[in-house]
């Protein structure tokens, strides 16, 4: 029972972590590039 919860829950939270894992490198490279432009 606690695996069946544990595998939903980490692939709830495994999409949320991997969106917002892209959100980062993308404000990383956003602010890189700006600040090269500069």
């Amino acid at each position: 029972l606690g695996l069946l919860i544990g595998r939903r829950i980490g692939a709830v939270v495994g999409k949320r972590a991997e969106i917002f894992g892209g959100l980062v490198l993308i404000a990383v490279g956003s602010v890189t590039l700006y600040e090269h432009l500069q």
